[in-house]
């Protein structure tokens, strides 16, 4: 795949992922529980950038990073610039393990999740210290936010695989 094409990706994907988070949020279609929100399958397009190239899965999760920035929300920035990590991840652990049978999908998918959990609980609380608010309870983020993206994560993951597939079959993608 030649750069221009990756360029031409990354950007679509930053597109998508804003235009989808902006929709879903504008219709209520997420839930929102104060210092975490969950909005269905909200990360797939990171993800299907790291599924496509390591160059476009990085540069859609920066772009989508800062588009979040106009939201002036220091809670969602943050949490959208921890993604950058369990983007990595992902991109290093489809080449150890290839995605070609369940047991490695599940693997990635267990592997991902929990470092996307890590790390968005880590920018809550970055987010709740930098506003100088009360912190909340830790039982509630490590439930609200650790475990709801987690299974959030797992399911945005299987999402990405399957629409990979399908703009594969499509001829899309190159497989």
């Amino acid at each position: 795949m030649n750069k221009t094409k990756k360029i031409a990706l990354s950007a679509m994907l930053v597109a998508l992922s804003v235009l989808y988070i902006w929709v879903m949020t504008t219709f209520n279609f997420k839930v929102d529980l104060g210092f975490w929100s969950f909005t269905p399958l909200s990360h797939v397009f990171l993800m299907l950038g790291a599924l496509i190239s390591p160059y476009v899965g990085v540069f859609a999760t920066i772009g989508t990073a800062i588009a979040f920035i106009s939201t002036g929300n220091i809670i969602t920035v943050l949490r959208a610039a921890s993604h950058i990590f369990f983007v990595l991840l992902l991109i290093v652990l489809q080449k150890k393990l290839p995605l070609s049978n369940i047991k490695n999908m599940a693997i990635v998918s267990v592997a991902v999740g929990a470092v996307h959990s890590l790390f968005e609980i880590l920018a809550v609380y970055a987010a709740v210290w930098l506003s100088l608010a009360d912190m909340p309870v830790i039982e509630y983020i490590l439930i609200s936010c650790g475990a709801g993206t987690f299974i959030h994560s797992n399911i945005d993951f299987f999402a990405a695989i399957g629409l990979r597939k399908a703009l594969v079959r499509a001829k899309v993608l190159e497989a």
